[in-house]
């Protein structure tokens, strides 16, 4: 699923590995060595909703895993996933560290 440009969206607006994602998708499909990831991003989507959170995790781990060299880990999945500064989350308190 496709969002308004980034350029669209409000001041303060992250360009987030979602906004990537969908940006690259087509491009990610046509490698095949990527086509495994772009269906498993598909799947979650379908099974949790385009808009879930975790459609939005396995977005940004497929973009982890196309660049190949970036770990995929919490902090960056956390740290990656937000549209914004302000963006919510929903970690514990004793958590938050590592949800940054």
């Amino acid at each position: 699923m496709l969002h308004r440009p980034l350029a669209d969206q409000p001041v303060g607006t992250l360009a987030t590995t979602v906004t990537f994602y969908d940006a690259l998708r087509r491009d990610i499909n046509r490698d095949r060595s990527y086509r495994e990831i772009v269906e498993a991003v598909d799947k979650a989507a379908k099974v949790f909703g385009a808009d879930s959170d975790e459609a939005r995790v396995a977005k940004t781990i497929a973009i982890l895993q196309v660049l190949d060299d970036f770990p995929v880990s919490r902090e960056n999945i956390a740290a990656l996933v937000h549209p914004s500064l302000a963006a919510r989350h929903n970690c514990p308190r004793s958590s938050r560290r590592s949800c940054a």
